[in-house]
């Protein structure tokens, strides 16, 4: 009978122990406890929301650079300038950049009507070629 005393005190204690009173419904918390939890949760919110938008905008750099390195290659490839300066580069894209605007000089100068984009290639290859005209002219 001792041992049935023991056990029934001792899970009673348990029950205190774990705030439930018969294993299913926890101990109600006091307005400042449940004040200071929500507030818990809100930080590690915060926390959660800062560390996704620091993820997205690293994910947004780095895609950002991969695009910038990948024209920076096509852009030697195509238009023969591994060894210009950047501000030779500029120069040198901003005219081609003129020569594209003004669709009459590019229609004159590269034959370049109506421009489909399987024809780039073979446009920017003329348009090095006009360019390399004028250059040494």
């Amino acid at each position: 009978m001792n041992d049935e005393i023991l056990k029934e005190v001792d899970s009673e204690y348990d029950k205190m122990l774990t705030n439930k009173d018969d294993g299913t419904a926890k101990k109600r918390l006091t307005e400042y406890e449940q004040i200071s939890n929500l507030d818990k949760k809100i930080k590690q919110l915060k926390e959660q929301k800062q560390a996704i938008e620091s993820r997205a905008k690293e994910k947004e750099r780095k895609a950002r650079t991969r695009r910038l390195i990948q024209n920076g290659a096509l852009a030697e490839k195509y238009l023969n300038c591994e060894n210009m300066e950047p501000e030779e580069f500029e120069k040198y894209l901003a005219r081609a950049y003129i020569l594209i605007q003004n669709g009459a000089l590019a229609e004159k100068y590269l034959g370049c009507e109506g421009i489909q984009s399987e024809e780039f290639e073979k446009f920017l290859l003329r348009l090095v070629k006009a360019l390399n005209a004028r250059k040494s002219t």
